[in-house]
């Protein structure tokens, strides 16, 4: 009787482990599987530049409204007079800045990090255009009178030199495929390193703040 009921109490912890073992293999199948598929394409990114600055009134359903932080313009599609078009755009960097900052703690007598906190976090966006515009003549002469038209008069180092408003951007591959798109309300700066003999290349530096309207699109 002994010898049975030990046999039984085997029997019985070799089924539970194999059921454990079931369970515990099925968590690690849909761990590792959860999130290690990626579509992993070669691609050519061009990039479309659309602002919209402080300040533009815009009218719907006969309402009218100021952009600014709290109020970003719907956009429709292209051209359209909310969303200016920033040119050609040769290049865009985007430089994501992550300040951390380590936790240490003993163990058990010497120092090691524990952890690794984040401090903070910022996304520049620098821009190499390929032409000229009203909106760079006034970033780089900090032109006061903004903004400037085509026959605007202006004072050099009249204001900051800073514009603040939202920046669309859409980016697209090779074969023309909208692979990514988003808004994003912040300041800009505007200069033009060299102008001489060879093609003038502005570039435009974004820096985006965090506003609840920031939204983005990404299709692969």
């Amino acid at each position: 009787m002994k010898m049975k009921i030990q046999r039984k109490m085997a029997a019985l912890s070799l089924l539970t482990l194999s059921i454990v073992g079931l369970f515990v293999a099925g968590l690690r199948e849909q761990f590792c599987t959860a999130n290690t598929t990626f579509t992993n394409l070669s691609q050519v990114i061009g990039n479309q530049l659309f602002f919209c600055r402080d300040g533009t009134t815009y009218t719907v359903s006969e309402t009218t409204y100021t952009s600014g932080p709290a109020v970003k313009p719907a956009y429709v599609s292209f051209p359209d007079a909310n969303w200016p078009q920033l040119g050609i755009i040769e290049a865009a960097e985007l430089k994501s800045k992550i300040e951390e900052a380590d936790v240490m703690g003993p163990n058990p007598g010497a120092y090691v990090r524990m952890d690794r906190l984040v401090k903070s976090s910022i996304l520049d966006i620098d821009f190499t255009l390929s032409q000229m515009n009203e909106l760079v003549w006034e970033g780089v002469l900090q032109a006061s009178g903004g903004p400037l038209t085509s026959t605007s008069d202006f004072m050099p180092l009249g204001f900051s030199g800073q514009i603040r408003g939202w920046l669309k951007i859409q980016q697209y591959d090779g074969n023309n495929n909208l692979r990514n798109a988003f808004d994003a309300y912040g300041s800009m700066t505007i200069t033009a390193p060299k102008m001489g003999m060879d093609q003038v290349k502005p570039v435009i530096k974004f820096n985006p703040f965090f506003n609840a309207l920031n939204t983005g699109v990404l299709s692969l």
